[in-house]
């Protein structure tokens, strides 16, 4: 029996089934043998009846979660405003502080951030490096941007700066100008400095790679990048240039002459957390919010992460352990973070897959199941056989509701998902068709580390990986799959 059809058999909402599982309700002995036995069978299994009772009548108040907001962000990456939850990476920020300080007073304006999917490249730029400029005196006022690509990196590069430099300027226009001109984007960036009287403005592209995975267009790569190379190197320019690049994507860069030689030169690698980084991340945040841990589980997680003292954690493995810990505070006892909340959560490798299946079996009608998976079809970039890993693809909203009669279904499903942090919408919550949605807002799947942790999934997966190329190319031909992606609404 799933979550939701046990949900309509007792006559209990969704969220009140939750609140139960999740001991932030404390069950009521007379509706438990009134609705829940009845519904669940139980009169025949008197001993199961007995036990559940006695677990029922044991739960005490001070067992209940207290009230607070989560201090860990699961499978998101930090932004900007996240800076007061981020911690393990002081070191690097500070590093990255002084690779900007070196190339600011030359005409060599640029630098690449590199690192394996998994490393925290977003995060530490978003969450570090970014307040860390905004609160040193010399720094705090320049501007900074943060884009991506999308599959459209001349439009999210008009987008993203045309508020500071052109207002009321179509962006069109400003597309055609970057499209033609290699220097528009150094000029523009040195009108955003002057603007505001600032000695610098920085432009950073996160999730580079998306270049290269969701942009189909040679021409508008090469103008993008033009661009890019153009504002890094010009003498006496005010634009500095930071791009974040995934490390399986470095080779792809080599087709453009100027962005290689700039990369071999100017560049900074993201290496694995050190046991002391790790935890310092997992215990900080905790400490701030006064969420306290169980003795030994800050050791079982990093164990788990292979972070144990002296050995390097393994690859990817900060969003597991992410997830991990924001599942585990979720199963919390009152203030304590513990070792059974920890288990029940599926641990560093099993979180994701728990809560995906949680999601698919529990919430999800079997219509819906078959909606998501369309959703995941559609937000995963394959990548080669050998080559580079899978990539999560953004697409608009408009993209997934490719039939009408299907579109209120579907809107329910990317709710659902999205509360259980499986994807990310836009700034899509809570809207319908008609009433404000809008159609172009991005939504992105955590799919790599569904596929990857999945137990016994991946093995799945790498099976039929030529029909699942075969099924999304079947897609994209059909018409129902735009190539185009969707534009950046950053």
């Amino acid at each position: 029996m799933t979550q939701r059809e046990l949900s309509i058999a007792v006559n209990y909402s969704d969220t009140q089934i939750s609140r139960l599982e999740q001991n932030e309700r404390l069950p009521d002995l007379a509706t438990l043998t009134a609705r829940f036995f009845p519904a669940l069978h139980l009169d025949e299994q008197p001993e199961v009846a007995e036990r559940l009772l006695k677990l029922a009548a044991s739960m005490r108040r001070e067992d209940a979660p207290a009230a607070g907001l989560p201090p860990y962000k699961g499978l998101r990456f930090f932004e900007e405003a996240d800076a007061e939850l981020f911690f393990g990476r002081e070191a690097l920020t500070n590093l990255l502080l002084e690779r900007f300080a070196d190339r600011l007073d030359s005409d060599r304006r640029f630098l690449a951030i590199i690192g394996a999917s998994g490393s925290g490249k977003s995060s530490v730029v978003r969450a570090g490096l970014i307040p860390a400029l905004r609160w040193q005196k010399a720094s705090s006022g320049w501007l900074v941007v943060v884009m991506t690509p999308t599959a459209h990196p001349l439009e999210a590069l008009a987008e993203s700066l045309i508020r500071e430099t052109r207002p009321g300027q179509p962006a069109r226009k400003f597309v055609d100008e970057l499209a033609h001109d290699p220097q528009v984007l150094s000029a523009s960036m040195n009108r955003m400095a002057r603007a505001v009287n600032a000695a610098h403005a920085i432009l950073i592209v996160d999730q580079f790679e998306e270049l290269f995975t969701l942009c189909r267009s040679e021409a508008e790569q090469t103008a993008f990048v033009d661009n890019l190379v153009t504002a890094a190197f010009q003498e006496q320019g005010l634009g500095m240039i930071t791009i974040v690049l995934r490390a399986d994507f470095y080779a792809h860069c080599a087709q453009f002459n100027r962005l290689r030689q700039a990369i071999s030169h100017h560049q900074e690698y993201i290496g694995p957390m050190t046991n002391e980084e790790l935890r310092r991340a997992i215990e900080e945040p905790a400490r701030g919010g006064h969420w306290e841990f169980e003795p030994v589980l800050v050791d079982l997680l990093l164990h788990d992460v292979g972070a144990d003292v002296g050995q390097t954690p393994e690859p990817g493995a900060l969003p597991l352990l992410s997830h991990a810990l924001l599942v585990t505070w979720q199963r919390r006892r009152g203030r304590l973070m513990t070792l059974s909340g920890y288990s029940a959560s599926g641990g560093v490798r099993g979180a994701i897959a728990e809560t995906a299946e949680s999601v698919f079996y529990d919430l999800l009608e079997p219509e819906q199941r078959e909606v998501a998976r369309q959703i995941f079809l559609r937000l995963t970039e394959l990548g080669g056989e050998t080559a580079t890993a899978d990539t999560r693809r953004r697409v608009n909203i408009a993209e997934l509701l490719s039939r009408p009669d299907k579109s209120d279904m579907v809107h329910e499903v990317l709710l659902t998902l999205a509360d259980a942090r499986l994807i990310t919408i836009g700034q899509y919550r809570g809207a319908r068709p008609g009433r404000g949605t809008n159609p172009l807002q991005p939504a992105t799947a955590t799919t790599r580390c569904i596929f990857d942790n999945r137990p016994g999934h991946g093995r799945r997966f790498n099976v039929n990986r030529s029909l699942l190329m075969a099924a999304i190319g079947s897609i994209r031909s059909s018409g129902k799959f735009s190539r185009t992606g969707c534009r950046s609404h950053q």
